[in-house]
């Protein structure tokens, strides 16, 4: 699924400013890639989810609040389940 450019819209989630921006700034440097939201957590994921209508989530595991595991589980028994791309970090 695509917006109306072609282009794959990515919400972004991880904990850390600093990997939330360097993973924003890698995705946009595709064409066909545009980074529509990013959060700091899993409550946050599920509230930006329905304002920035993402094709695909990528999200890091270990967060504070709501890791990304449970997040998966809440989106993917949700509604509107999307896909979601789920990163390990040390």
């Amino acid at each position: 699924m695509t917006d109306k450019k072609g282009k794959i819209r990515v919400l972004v989630a991880d904990d850390s400013f600093f990997m939330r921006k360097l993973i924003s700034d890698v995705l946009n440097e595709d064409a066909e890639i545009e980074v529509v939201g990013q959060a700091s957590d899993g409550f946050k994921v599920l509230e930006e989810i329905p304002h920035c209508k993402p094709d695909v989530v990528v999200m890091d595991y270990d967060m504070p609040k709501m890791n990304g595991l449970e997040a998966t589980r809440r989106i993917m028994q949700g509604d509107d389940p999307h896909p979601i791309v789920l990163m390990l970090s040390c």
